[in-house]
């Protein structure tokens, strides 16, 4: 992604908040993020920490001809939806913004908010849901990514970044990890705490495989013996693989085994994963959302049929569906993942199953990909989606397309290309991977439109 140098004069010329005051604000809905819409003042109020039939004040941060942004001072008349945040960070943290929303209510909301995105921007019927794939409203998450701040010696932090910034607030607790991802956080920060290395911590990534727990530690230099020594009794204590990570990627074990660090998309099914890898930190959810996808591809097909798997990361479908009989071919961007998805297969004699490394953003490699026929595609995009690969498909030569997605204003988009190409949006179910947040999950069927 390009970054584009903005000059402090140009700084100067942005139109800075107005911080007016509107009092007596009502919430019709929520929006696919959680943001409160007002629709009865004219343009449009967009109100951060609102609910649908609330009545609010609210502070203005931007305002356009089309719509105000605005974030609530206070709640006149709440929501029986409203709650009490369960965690001591939730005012400072990033992570689980919508934490004040009771759960059951705030799927409901955003299957409404999704809906109206989707008739909006694909011109797409109204739709019969699956019922939501959930799990664990707490202690669901496997793995996190810890940052560092270590210039004041006397408050060194170890932590997430707070909210709408790059400061980095002290972790005490996190509710949403999973149990043994959170009795690391005080050993890690007493560590850290007593580390004169401190400054050359990069980040700290914790990963709870299905039978070991993975600390890889990232430095911009050599850890000394003390502090190496330190870091590996706590790995010992706590029966972790200890991975230090250096530059250009390079990776020391220093206690355990990596390659037994594994996740299972399905019961009985462990693939070996690290720290840098892409894995669905929602495991329960996950599983479930395979168990889906294997359920759409069998009805549609018999075993046998051709499937190709587009952004497939380390096997996460593709090995799946390879063990149920079908014939896939994996393909995703980052060679290293293609690797460890390749060496499992040949390691357990999937030949039916094949991985390649192609830039999906590509439209000449993606439109030479897309030129063999499939039975089926599996889409499992990032939140910039998938808008080469939509352009490209074809329901003659792919009748059936399974998509999941982290961000439904991408699908949103992709669904109206794929719509324009002649398919159709036969079933769509909201997947819960990540409660408490902004980030809404998406599973998907499309197939001919000509099919019944």
């Amino acid at each position: 992604m390009v970054a584009f140098f903005k000059s402090p004069q140009s700084q100067r010329k942005r139109k800075a908040p107005t911080h007016q005051i509107m009092k007596g604000v009502s919430i019709d809905r929520l929006d696919h993020q959680g943001v409160g819409v007002s629709r009865q003042r004219d343009p449009v109020v967009l109100v951060e920490g609102a609910l649908p039939d609330e009545t609010v004040n609210v502070s203005v941060t931007q305002q356009k001809s089309r719509f105000i942004k605005a974030s609530v001072t206070a709640v006149c008349t709440p929501s029986a939806a409203r709650v009490t945040p369960f965690c001591e960070h939730s005012a400072v943290c990033g992570g689980c913004q919508l934490d004040y929303i009771e759960p059951a209510e705030l799927r409901l909301w955003r299957q409404d908010a999704i809906q109206t995105l989707l008739e909006t921007t694909a011109n797409v019927e109204p739709l019969n849901w699956l019922a939501p794939i959930t799990g664990n409203q707490l202690g669901y998450r496997r793995k996190a990514r810890l940052a560092t701040d270590a210039r004041n010696p006397q408050q060194r932090k170890l932590g997430y970044r707070a909210a709408q910034s790059s400061q980095v607030f002290r972790l005490n607790n996190c509710a949403v990890l999973t149990p043994s991802l959170q009795a690391l956080l005080k050993p890690l920060q007493a560590w850290f705490d007593g580390c004169d290395q401190a400054q050359h911590v990069g980040h700290i990534t914790l990963l709870e495989g299905e039978n070991n727990t993975l600390i890889q530690v990232r430095m911009l230099r050599p850890l000394a013996d003390k502090n190496q020594q330190a870091l590996l009794a706590l790995a010992q204590l706590h029966r972790c693989v200890l991975v230090v990570e250096r530059d250009n990627h390079r990776l020391q074990v220093l206690h355990g085994e990596s390659a037994q660090v594994t996740y299972s998309p399905q019961p009985q099914l462990e693939i070996p994963i690290g720290g840098n890898d892409f894995v669905q930190v929602n495991h329960a959810v996950n599983q479930q959302m395979v168990a889906q996808v294997l359920a759409w591809l069998r009805e549609y097909h018999g075993t046998g049929a051709k499937v190709l798997d587009l952004f497939c990361g380390t096997g996460n479908f593709s090995i799946p569906l390879a063990r149920a009989g079908f014939h896939v071919q994996g393909i995703e961007g980052v060679n290293a993942m293609v690797q460890k998805a390749s060496d499992y297969a040949v390691s357990h004699a999937l030949a039916q199953c094949k991985f390649s490394c192609i830039d999906l953003n590509d439209t000449r490699a993606t439109r030479s990909l897309l030129e063999d026929k499939a039975d089926a595609v599996v889409l499992d995009p990032s939140r910039e989606g998938a808008a080469v690969v939509c352009n490209e498909l074809s329901p003659t030569r792919h009748p059936v397309v399974v998509y999941v997605s982290c961000n439904p204003a991408s699908f949103a988009r992709d669904a109206k290309a794929l719509v324009s190409r002649g398919y159709r949006l036969t079933q769509i179910g909201l997947v819960e991977m990540f409660p408490y947040t902004k980030h809404s999950e998406l599973i998907s069927l499309f197939s001919a439109a000509t099919a019944q």
